[in-house]
């Protein structure tokens, strides 16, 4: 059937599509706005970042094989290392996800491999059980890939979350990173570290820079997060110039650049 022409009446299917989704995106931004409200304020786990110290951390989620081919070659080129969020279920076995080649070369080249769930899980409408099975279910597949590593940071998939998982997941993991925006000064919640886009597309670039340049006057803990590097990438992406512009400037302010872990490592007592 041929495309709808300019002026054509919408069948009412289309109409019907149109308002689910409508409806599907405000249902969406409703619970993430609810739950970056409530949920900080639920079963914290504090650190303390010392006064002044400015550092940031690049990280990758899922990952497709640019960010562990163009993504690693940007950051290797610098002298920095940054954290790959992986979800097992999503390896493949020549792209475009990752391969277990890319996880060996990732590992091998200094990086820090973390969990994303196996089957990149929505946590929001998950059961404990659920939860439970599915980050089973990614360690084991992460420890036959690669033999004697283990992934001690998370990231929770879509940054959707219930309150009560921090609790669940703590037992599991050193650190879990949100995608709620913003810099990490004096306390920190290990059980929801702040993530912000780093994606070429639209206005985060600039919001990137912005929230480095507060970092160079008023010290604090940065964390980025992209998935695809290359010349032309999807919304959720970065080139690896824009990659190769953050990491100078980074430099250039003065901050440290390490990956999550080896921040968390290094945080004091709260």
């Amino acid at each position: 059937m041929d495309a709808t022409v300019p002026g054509e009446p919408v069948s009412r299917s289309e109409e019907a599509g149109a308002l689910t989704a409508l409806l599907k995106r405000l249902v969406d931004s409703a619970l993430y706005h609810g739950t970056r409200v409530l949920t900080p304020r639920v079963s914290p786990r504090f650190a303390r970042l010392a006064s002044g110290r400015k550092v940031v951390s690049f990280s990758f989620d899922d990952f497709p094989r640019s960010a562990a081919l163009a993504g690693a070659q940007v950051m290797e080129s610098q002298n920095t290392r940054a954290t790959y969020y992986v979800a097992m279920g999503l390896m493949t076995a020549n792209g475009p996800g990752f391969t277990r080649e890319d996880l060996q070369h990732v590992s091998d080249h200094g990086h820090e491999l973390g969990c994303h769930s196996h089957s990149h899980l929505d946590l929001m409408t998950a059961s404990r059980r659920t939860v439970e099975g599915d980050l089973d279910q990614n360690a084991q597949a992460f420890e036959a890939a690669l033999p004697g590593k283990q992934l001690a940071h998370f990231a929770y998939p879509y940054g959707r979350l219930r309150p009560e998982q921090k609790a669940q997941l703590a037992g599991r993991f050193a650190s879990m990173r949100s995608i709620f925006p913003g810099l990490h000064r004096g306390k920190v919640d290990l059980s929801l570290l702040k993530g912000n886009k780093l994606y070429s597309r639209g206005k985060h670039l600039d919001r990137a820079l912005r929230l480095l340049d507060t970092l160079a006057g008023n010290g604090g803990w940065l964390i980025l997060y992209s998935h695809d590097v290359s010349e032309s990438p999807t919304e959720f992406g970065v080139t690896p110039k824009d990659l190769e512009r953050l990491l100078r400037v980074t430099a250039s302010v003065g901050a440290e650049i390490a990956p999550v872990g080896t921040v968390v490592a290094s945080l004091l007592p709260a």
